[in-house]
């Protein structure tokens, strides 16, 4: 549950419940979805660059 897990606040009003998200709970996800993004896009990168005959060194001389 997200609220246990520290996620979000819970704000009652009246019979409603409000949730926000909590930024110091939420950080150590986004900390593992922005390290997970840049992985992946250096691993795409690299397929592409291979594909279009590309090194690390930038496009070869031809």
């Amino acid at each position: 549950m997200p609220k246990e897990a520290g996620l979000v606040i819970e704000r009652r009003e009246d019979t409603k419940r409000l949730y926000r998200a909590r930024h110091e709970g939420l950080a150590p996800l986004r900390q593992f979805l922005d390290e997970m993004w840049a992985e992946s896009l250096d691993f795409a990168r690299g397929i592409a660059e291979g594909e279009r005959g590309l090194s690390d060194h930038g496009a070869e001389a031809g």
